[in-house]
């Protein structure tokens, strides 16, 4: 038996750390190519910014655009830095940035692929789109040639007054960045297209075809920035955000995003760029969550939404469940995630839960999910055991489990 003071602090970290070991996965194999030039980065995506991703003077950059699916599967490839990108153009007139010539390629600061043309000059987008799975297939099948195909990076031109409002064009903001005035609206485009922020279009804000079915359940949203977008108000605020049609609600970024996902003044937001990248349609009945074997909601957690979910209002307001629904509360079993890409879990009751020797009860909040042993007195007097039973804290600590737990 061992006091409640002591060794436990070096029994905790010596647990911990082998939990840690224990649970990392091993590597994948990289490709045999790894770290050329247009080929896969000999690390995880994620670790792009590690020198030894790419061979020297290349940089691992990360491809997550159109034909990605939802939610999209980053890939990654190595391509110039920007220094040495901008090098190759401005010494190779016929080659990339040049007039009429394909837009040139390189990381950016945020690890996606960058266009650039010389000064003066526009990239306007491949009909695939920049950073799309196409564009990348086409530089790992051939980059020398790929580079120089204006079909797989898009072409170098200056933008005119004839070219407001056409496809593949620059609106928004990149309009007045041009020295061009437009007539109209800067965010107008052809009809199937949208003014889309640099974040969707890539090359900067341009008009880029709508995805398909873009505003049904399941495909991303309609952009905010269309004559039907409508303006919603949540807590008194008048927002504009990315919107779906039909019941199907939209989810979206955080209120405040100004670079698209919602507009906190209205009036702009149809003058604007608008990002629907990472935006979700999603079908919500109306009874989820309301009782055991009820859809869980989708949460509501650091997302807007352009129609009120079924917990609006509410005590429990966008969580899965309605913790009053049933006596113990009750937990989402699956996935409440909105834009996980599952279909939405079930909502259980927990049976008589929390005190000792009792099962722990489950819970699932906004941001989180877990377990609680609510009926044990307070921090330090019990935990949830790994046997998912609630125990309260022992006069003497016998267990490794009431070393890491009890205080």
């Amino acid at each position: 038996m061992t006091a409640r003071k002591g060794v436990r602090g070096v029994l905790a970290c010596c647990v911990i750390l082998a939990t840690i070991i224990a649970a990392t996965p091993a590597e994948a194999q990289a490709p045999s190519d790894c770290g050329q030039q247009g080929k896969a980065c000999c690390c995880k995506a994620l670790d792009w910014q590690n020198p030894r991703c790419c061979s020297s003077g290349l940089q691992c950059t990360m491809f997550s655009g159109q034909g990605f699916g939802f939610p999209p599967v980053v890939q990654s490839a190595c391509l110039p830095k920007a220094a040495a990108a901008a090098a190759a153009a401005s010494s190779s007139p016929k080659g990339c940035g040049a007039e009429g010539g394909p837009c040139c390629i390189s990381t950016s600061s945020n690890g996606g692929p960058q266009a650039s043309c010389s000064s003066g000059l526009s990239c306007m987008p491949p009909s695939s789109g920049w950073g799309s799975k196409a564009q990348l297939e086409a530089l790992s099948g051939g980059f020398a040639a790929a580079v120089g195909d204006p079909t797989v990076m898009g072409t170098c031109r200056k933008f005119t007054v004839n070219d407001c409002g056409k496809a593949f064009m620059p609106c928004g903001k990149d309009i007045a960045a041009a020295g061009v005035t437009c007539p109209g609206s800067p965010a107008a485009c052809p009809s199937g297209f949208y003014c889309a922020a640099k974040f969707d279009a890539g090359v900067g804000e341009r008009c880029i075809p709508l995805p398909k079915n873009a505003g049904s359940e399941g495909a991303p949203c309609l952009p905010n920035n269309l004559p039907a977008a409508p303006v919603v108000k949540f807590s008194g605020k008048e927002l504009a955000p990315a919107f779906c049609s039909g019941t199907a609600v939209c989810f979206s970024a955080t209120a405040g995003d100004t670079t698209g996902f919602t507009h906190g003044q209205p009036a702009q937001a149809k003058s604007l760029a608008s990002r629907i990248s990472g935006t979700r349609c999603i079908n919500v009945p109306s009874d989820c969550g309301s009782a055991p074997g009820k859809p869980c909601c989708p949460s509501g957690f650091g997302v807007v939404t352009d129609k009120p979910l079924p917990s609006t209002g509410t005590a429990w307001a966008n969580s899965p469940c309605s913790g009053g629904a049933s006596k113990y509360g009750m937990w989402c079993e699956g996935s409440y995630v909105a834009f996980g890409g599952q279909p939405m879990g079930t909502c259980r009751a927990n049976p008589e839960c929390g005190g000792d020797k009792q099962p722990c009860c489950k819970y699932s909040k906004p941001e989180m999910a877990g377990v609680a042993c609510p009926n044990l007195g307070g921090p330090g007097a019990g935990y949830c055991s790994l046997s998912y039973k609630c125990k309260l804290c022992p006069k003497t600590l016998d267990l490794v489990e009431d070393l890491l737990r009890c205080y």
